[in-house]
């Protein structure tokens, strides 16, 4: 009988095994920190060993960020990306290879402090790795497609399902697995996610607030009680994140900035922020509140601030406040306070009326728009230079949808498959410059939509 383990760490490990018919020998799977993975308490068992998400399941800032923001393409550099903790990893089977996984989850597992999960029980086969993203926060651009090409430290997230990104099929085999030193072990390390804020909110129009990255200093914001400033160290979007410091502890510090609003305007924001752990037990807060002419308080808002960046290596959490104006508000007012130490904050958004993610949820909120009923594709960007995602949605959410990508000439580039109402990451860079077409077909419906590629 032959059994496998695989660790997976948002970088990944994995591991196959041999049981033999009298005894199962230990092995010891090493991460990509090198600590050693014992086994013997598993003897007897098929199981997957580790993989690291601190290395290719990182967080979107410092290197990370850098390296996908500015410099798309370039692999996920595992001296400079921390990971993330508490993060939900799926693992699910894919008995017939075809990428697309066979129903539920098989396993489930959170990361550990240091960004690491386990999986254990596999036998050897296909599986996928799909991992829940935090709120406010994306996969990144870089592609690193197939698990399978045993190349470590790029990004292998490709599918978006909901707030769920999940990476192709990797097969297991025993004793031909890459563990970073060698290719016939019984470890793979190669199945790697990198995930960084989304700053489309900061980046794009409709933000009501001025400066909200903190990118201009503190423009725009007004302290009371304590100070505000604008630094580095503790960003989300950017180069720069603002601090609200206290003066003398005890004594409440607030910083601010008011926006004009009307009567019955629903208004969200989405703020990144964070606390050391010391200054957790002060209760900060984030607000949303709503003034009068004459500025008496007539409603207020509040969400804790609870993310320690102490023990999450300087990563901050989005937070999100919804409300509506009541009667006889004139000004919206986005706050932040604290009593004691240091409240950091990056990328304050404040929006009229759109769908956002709450802090802690495991999925998106829903939108109230039906699904169409035939169905819809769309290439974004399009023209194309690197990578594009290809979207697919329909009133059907059973059925796989197949895809080719064609040349002008009608040459078959690739063939894919995916999930019903779902987004794929598709990398055209090695493409040459020209029109490309997309074929798209799901049961009985197809579609066919231009893509342009450019340099």
């Amino acid at each position: 009988m032959k059994s496998l383990s695989i660790a997976i760490l948002l970088a990944a490990t994995l591991v196959a095994q041999e049981r033999p018919r009298e005894k199962m020998p230990v092995y010891h799977a090493k991460s990509t920190t090198g600590e050693s993975l014992d086994n013997s308490a598993l003897q007897g068992k098929p199981v997957l060993t580790e993989v690291r998400f601190t290395g290719n399941v990182k967080y979107g800032y410092g290197k990370l960020r850098k390296k996908v923001s500015s410099k798309p393409g370039e692999p996920l550099d595992n001296s400079g990306e921390n990971g993330m903790r508490n993060i939900t990893v799926r693992l699910y089977a894919d008995n017939d290879n075809n990428n697309v996984a066979d129903g539920a989850p098989i396993a489930t597992t959170t990361t550990n402090s240091t960004g690491n999960y386990l999986f254990t029980s596999l036998a050897p086969g296909n599986y996928i790795v799909g991992v829940v993203m935090p709120a406010g926060y994306m996969s990144s651009i870089v592609n690193g497609s197939d698990p399978d090409n045993n190349i470590d430290n790029d990004d292998n997230g490709l599918l978006l399902i909901g707030n769920e990104i999940r990476g192709l099929a990797i097969t297991l085999n025993l004793g031909a697995e890459f563990d970073g030193t060698k290719m016939n072990s019984n470890t793979n390390n190669t199945y790697d996610f990198g995930l960084l804020p989304d700053c489309n909110c900061i980046n794009n129009s409709g933000n009501l607030l001025t400066n909200g990255s903190f990118e201009s200093g503190t423009t725009g914001w007004t302290a009371s009680g304590g100070s505000v400033s604008s630094g580095t160290g503790y960003i989300a979007c950017g180069s720069k994140n603002g601090f609200n410091s206290t003066a003398t502890s005890g004594k409440l510090s607030i910083v601010y900035q008011d926006v004009v609003t009307a009567l019955g305007t629903t208004l969200t924001l989405n703020a990144f922020a964070g606390a050391h752990t010391a200054g957790l037990t002060c209760s900060p807060k984030l607000s949303l509140i709503f003034l009068n002419a004459a500025g008496k308080v007539l409603c207020q808002n509040d969400v804790a601030v609870t993310q320690d960046v102490d023990a999450n290596f300087g990563q901050l959490s989005m937070y999100t406040i919804s409300a509506k104006a009541p009667i006889g508000a004139t000004k919206a007012r986005v706050q932040s306070s604290t009593t004691c130490n240091t409240l950091k904050l990056d990328a304050f958004c404040l929006r009229v009326a759109s769908n956002t993610f709450a802090k802690d949820q495991s999925s998106p909120v829903k939108s109230t728009e039906p699904l169409p009923k035939e169905l819809n594709v769309t290439a974004s960007p399009n023209p194309v230079v690197g990578l594009f995602n290809l979207s697919v949605s329909s009133s059907d959410k059973i059925t796989p949808v197949n895809i080719r990508i064609l040349n002008i000439d009608g040459k078959i580039l690739s063939i894919k498959k995916t999930a019903a109402n779902s987004t794929l990451k598709i990398d055209a860079a090695k493409w040459l410059s020209g029109i490309y077409i997309a074929e798209v077909i799901q049961g009985k419906q197809s579609k066919v939509i231009k893509l342009v590629k450019t340099n």
